[in-house]
């Protein structure tokens, strides 16, 4: 077994006797070396870092310039969390003359590792790009029936669903900036951008911009382990055509705790959205007001190759007119199964993910202009299957498909839209 590698949380009795024994061989003849390394693959392998070290720093002293020796302490101590250390080993490892080249390229690729350990500021996130197909991208009522003033009526050719393809990127990322306390405390920026150009349907062009920052504290350590709660400032920015949508500003608290296998989080957030009026949408303002919504989620590993997900929330927009006031409530389950490792990026894996989510809107008056006796009562489905397959390390081939649905008191908001979508993903 190479040193270095993962240790078992309960080493099987094989493993422990023959650790046992690979001791007793070391302290009855401290001077081998073969028989020191065997005792340190097993002390690795049942878990014994410290012991490990112990060893490998007495072969240091009877062998102080062995390369591998010092790169293996480097790799022990930043398992054990002392990263200044473990850089002084694997540092000393380069400064050695005629360090074979496999060993160099460990400890330089090691050595970077580290150095992003050490410094306080994080950053990673993911890209996804490519082309998305919909047979409705306007999201027009199906059948092209609306009401106007309590009366059906149907819709022109421009007004009624248009099938489409736009290109589109989506970046995300999370920037973590570490304060040095011993609890790990740090402040958490974390960003969204997706930008959608249709081919056609330029009406419905969407830039969304999303940023969020906070800090991320942990809550009683000893009381409530890996609860972490990150109060936050978040603002929201919307282009839908060629115009401001809205602007939302906002608050917003997240608990997260996490145990074995399973994970739960809580969000809950005030933003005040702010449309705009423009010449398609001449009375946006209209939605004007406060959104409130608190969300709750789980995800439990269920098998090394499966996990399950779900989501609950609930929340109430309060809009200037009382028609386009609402109350909202979310269900929705998820999975995602992974299907092994390529060869060619073995630190990816091959994952399928389904979800289903399910959504109850009901406004709290009717529309006068719409129907003055029927109050809007929305039923909505979104139903999506995603397939990930790496290329290359950290780069994949994404392919979704997926249904939304909306059923409505009134058929100005019913809709049904398919869409397909190929895009390649990058994470950095």
């Amino acid at each position: 077994m190479p040193l270095g590698s993962t240790a078992q949380a309960q080493p099987a009795p094989s493993d422990r006797a023959a650790y046992d024994a690979a001791f007793k061989a070391m302290i009855t003849d401290p001077g081998d070396l073969q028989k020191a390394f065997a005792f340190v693959e097993l002390a690795i392998k049942v878990g014994d870092l410290e012991g490990a070290v112990a060893a490998l720093e007495r072969m240091l002293i009877i062998a102080p310039n062995l390369p591998r020796v010092r790169l293996e302490l480097g790799v022990l101590y930043y398992r054990l969390g002392s990263y200044q250390v473990a850089r002084r080993y694997v540092t000393d490892v380069l400064a050695l003359p005629d360090v074979p080249p496999t060993v160099r390229t460990r400890a330089e690729a090691f050595l970077a590792e580290i150095d992003r350990q050490i410094n306080p500021h994080k950053f990673s996130g993911s890209l996804l790009w490519g082309f998305r197909y919909q047979s409705n991208a306007n999201a027009a009522p199906t059948g092209g029936t609306v009401r106007f003033g309590g009366i059906d009526a149907q819709l022109d050719r421009q007004s009624t669903s248009r099938k489409d393809w736009n290109a589109f990127i989506i970046g995300t990322f999370q920037h973590l900036w570490d304060f040095g306390t011993q609890g790990g405390e740090a402040l958490d920026t974390q960003g969204t951008l997706y930008v959608a150009r249709q081919f056609k349907a330029t009406d419905v062009n969407l830039l969304y911009a999303s940023l969020s920052s906070g800090p991320r504290l942990w809550l009683l350590p000893s009381a409530l382990p890996q609860v972490s709660i990150r109060p936050y400032a978040a603002f929201d920015y919307v282009i839908l055509g060629s115009s401001t949508e809205y602007v939302a500003p906002g608050l917003g608290v997240n608990i997260d705790k996490k145990w074995a296998s399973v994970s739960a989080g809580f969000v809950a957030e005030l933003r005040r959205r702010d449309y705009h009026n423009s010449a398609t949408r001449p009375f946006n303002d209209f939605r004007t007001g406060w959104e409130k919504f608190g969300r709750l989620s789980a995800d439990w590993q269920v098998l090394p190759w499966l996990s399950l997900g779900a989501t609950a929330g609930i929340g109430r927009f309060d809009a200037n007119k009382p028609f386009e006031t609402y109350n909202e409530w979310l269900l929705g389950v998820g999975l995602i199964a992974t299907m092994g490792r390529p060869s060619w990026a073995p630190d990816d894996q091959i994952s399928l993910a389904l979800s289903a989510a399910r959504l109850w809107d009901n406004y709290a008056e009717p529309d006068p202009t719409i129907d003055p006796n029927t109050t809007r009562r929305d039923r909505e489905w979104r139903l999506s299957a995603t397939l990930q397959i790496p290329v290359a390390e950290r780069l994949a081939v994404v392919v979704q498909g997926a249904r939304n649905s909306r059923s409505s008191t009134l058929p100005n908001f019913a809709y049904v839209n398919y869409i397909a979508m190929v895009g390649m993903t990058w994470r950095f």
